[in-house]
């Protein structure tokens, strides 16, 4: 039933009210000390979203009260919340990365133990500025390509060691070639988590270096054994006779992941193929 003018404006809405309880509310959740900066961690996650809420229901709100049609903007359930401050990072959030970090070595380790020397995606991307080769390991690029952007943090974090100093440049800021892959991983890593108070409390630099840090261990963690995810079977497959048979985490099958064969192997048939490996189909636990 349509309403007349005269009862359109008959609601309990209060703008003004509504717009001094979100500033109250603004003024609760912003409980920072003279240049404090919340922690980009995540220990103010639930700040950042309440925040993203509000936002958005104080641009809402505004648009609604310049062109007052229809029923305002529902307030979002808030609750007051003071975000921890920190140098970026809070105390917490640097020790979660640091300890990510000293993990990035002992997961580069996993990955070397459980390559085969087999890309394991035979249709995987080629090398970058290559159009016709390709590496022969997936994984040896990936640590070549976390290799390099560990050397890049170290000359960082030299180049803010020597700023600190007031000294001027030089080649001490230039980090040495050291070990091939992993054990130059380990190096790196050393030196990053014994250096590491320098680049996790600088304002230019530590949002970054926390985002790569997060980035490596995910990638790592996602290989081969090394945590949770995807794992790759270390036969060929008994139908295209390629190494592309993997296991996904919590699945009571292995598939090949080439869309062309897309073999399925139940764990019973896979097992008995393990035990009796040979050329394709030789395997009396395998039907074909």
């Amino acid at each position: 039933m349509a309403h007349s003018r005269d009862r359109y404006w008959e609601h309990t809405f209060d703008a003004r009210e509504a717009d001094r309880r979100w500033k109250q509310s603004e003024g609760q959740r912003r409980t920072l000390g003279p240049g404090e900066t919340p922690c980009p961690g995540s220990c103010n996650a639930s700040y950042r979203k309440q925040q993203r809420l509000l936002d958005a229901y104080q641009q809402a709100l505004e648009a609604w009260e310049a062109n007052p049609v229809g029923a305002p903007p529902k307030e979002p359930e808030t609750r007051p919340l003071s975000p921890l401050p920190g140098n970026p990072f809070c105390p917490t959030d640097q020790a979660v990365y640091r300890r990510l970090l000293s993990e990035v070595d002992d997961l580069a380790a996993i990955a070397i133990r459980y390559n085969d020397g087999h890309r394991k995606d035979p249709d995987a991307e080629r090398v970058s500025g290559s159009r016709a080769s390709r590496s022969p390991s997936a994984t040896a690029e990936e640590l070549d390509h976390i290799a390099s952007a560990l050397r890049d943090w170290e000359a960082t974090a030299r180049a803010i060691i020597r700023c600190q100093a007031g000294r001027e440049e030089s080649d001490e800021g230039t980090p040495p070639r050291r070990g091939y892959l992993a054990s130059e991983i380990t190096t790196s890593v050393s030196w990053l988590v014994a250096h590491y108070d320098v680049l996790i409390t600088e304002d230019g630099a530590a949002q970054a270096f926390a985002a790569e840090i997060s980035e490596w261990h995910e990638r790592l963690k996602k290989r081969e054994k090394a945590g949770t995810g995807r794992r790759h079977m270390k036969k060929p497959c008994p139908r295209c006779d390629r190494y592309s048979l993997y296991m996904e985490d919590d699945a009571d099958y292995i598939a090949c992941a080439r869309s062309e064969c897309g073999r399925l192997l139940s764990w019973a048939d896979w097992l008995g193929y393990d035990e009796n490996f040979g050329p394709p189909g030789a395997s009396p636990g395998v039907a074909q």
